[in-house]
């Protein structure tokens, strides 16, 4: 008689944690080591060790064989991926400002605001400090969150915290050293990698309720934070957003090859 394959347990979501994780992905791949306390961001560090391909591969792996019933999983993984794989800082090409401005305009149109016109900042972390600064979100979140929803029990949702940790966790820390790179100090680098790791986070739970009946007929709007991690962060651009009436992008200094 064959002996019955058993399948690896799963998991609730809110059991899961960094430790969580970083077993799963030892067990996957020895070359790895974490220590009992690595954060998510250390996590995603060490997974730059790899090609884009094969973290997408064990991100993907992670999710749809280890958590239990979690919505979207493989997109959600492939998100985590491309995020952790976005070279900061480092545009290669001078950017189309009519396309800048499409998708800008789109930006907005998803949330069901006005457009704004653009406003280009180029290669000046002093100007995009004060930018970050001074922009008008409070009307975008108001946005989101009616999409994600509001309730207490989705507010406290394990799978949004689980969200939000890990696209933190996948940005924040290599934006703050990115920008560090570039000579600013501290405080604006800070400034500067909390204002991004907040739209990755965010589109991080978007993905997580896309599925939802519910909230897919509340709205049908595809995901704008994605969006700009598919269009402008990618492409090494900043999207800060709406300041003083315009639409704010930063494009840092285009390096030539040596």
């Amino acid at each position: 008689m064959t002996p019955e394959i058993k399948k690896p347990p799963k998991f609730a979501v809110e059991e899961v944690s960094p430790s969580l994780l970083s077993y799963f992905l030892q067990k996957q791949e020895a070359s790895l080591k974490f220590s009992s306390n690595s954060s998510y961001a250390a996590i995603f560090t060490s997974l730059r060790t790899f090609t884009s391909i094969h973290q997408e591969k064990l991100l993907v792996g992670f999710v749809t064989r280890t958590l239990d019933h979690f919505p979207n999983p493989q997109r959600f993984g492939r998100f985590l991926a491309k995020i952790n794989n976005i070279r900061w800082n480092k545009p290669r090409a001078e950017p189309n400002v009519e396309n800048l401005q499409q998708l800008s305009d789109d930006f907005y149109q998803r949330l069901g605001l006005r457009t704004l016109p653009l406003r280009i900042i180029r290669g000046d972390w002093c100007e995009v400090w004060e930018a970050v600064k001074q922009s008008e979100w409070s009307e975008i979140w108001g946005k989101v969150l009616n999409f994600v929803g509001t309730t207490r029990e989705e507010a406290q949702s394990p799978t949004r915290n689980l969200a939000l940790n890990t696209g933190w966790g996948a940005v924040r820390q290599t934006v703050h050293d990115s920008v560090l790179e570039t000579g600013a100090g501290p405080k604006m680098a800070e400034d500067i990698a909390r204002h991004t790791a907040l739209a990755a986070s965010w589109a991080a739970v978007w993905i997580t309720v896309k599925d939802s009946t519910m909230l897919t007929r509340r709205s049908k709007r595809t995901n704008p934070l994605e969006m700009l991690f598919d269009e402008v962060y990618d492409k090494g651009s900043y999207f800060i957003g709406p300041v003083n009436g315009e639409s704010v992008i930063f494009v840092p200094e285009i390096k030539k090859a040596a």
